[in-house]
């Protein structure tokens, strides 16, 4: 799962939502040293993404792009199913998918001291282009894996990214919503989140 789909499994707690938000950043056992809620997010995040990348949904989709991505395709995949996630977002939250966004950009600038280097650079950005809004378009997609190949060692693929996107899109669209129910109801079980919906 990408930035959105963390967020969003992250329940209603600010500090474990950034917490969740950074943890690619902090590898190994650094995460201790943070605040108790950020280090849960990081926990949280980490569990997340064992569960996807253990799943057969998530193996089947990356096979679809592992000609252009190789090992990187799970990380396309994550921004598929944020794409989905925003698009069909009324079908999983009550809360107001702008306002989830906005609250959540706030959520940064607050905790900005807490944010890691890399993720403060981002920040400005993310909240400016409306990073977690253009994942509802095709050509947000697009961008937004562009901009992450330009930051990144993903290879600057975007465009086939995008065209196995439209060519499966019925079939990638089916397999999230297969997903969504199974991460939603681990994290639920194994975190006690409530996830709103």
């Amino acid at each position: 799962m990408n930035f959105l789909a963390h967020i969003y499994l992250s329940g209603d707690d600010n500090e474990i939502k950034i917490g969740n938000f950074i943890a690619d950043d902090l590898k190994g056992s650094k995460f201790k040293s943070y605040p108790e809620k950020i280090a849960h997010g990081v926990v949280i995040h980490r569990a997340i993404d064992t569960f996807a990348d253990s799943h057969h949904i998530y193996s089947i989709g990356k096979t679809r792009l592992r000609e252009k991505y190789g090992h990187y395709s799970g990380i396309v995949l994550d921004v598929f199913f944020d794409h989905f996630l925003a698009l069909h977002w009324q079908e999983f939250s009550n809360h107001n998918f702008r306002a989830f966004c906005r609250d959540f950009y706030l959520n940064l600038v607050k905790h900005t001291t807490i944010l890691t280097p890399r993720y403060r650079y981002m920040m400005p950005f993310l909240i400016v282009r409306d990073w977690f809004g253009s994942y509802r378009e095709i050509n947000g997609i697009e961008s937004v894996l562009s901009r992450m190949s330009r930051r990144t060692s993903l290879p600057a693929e975007s465009q086939f990214a995008k065209e196995i996107l439209v060519k499966y899109y019925e079939v990638f669209e089916k397999e999230f919503f297969e997903f969504m129910p199974e991460i939603i109801e681990m994290v639920e079980r194994e975190f006690r989140i409530k996830i709103k919906r």
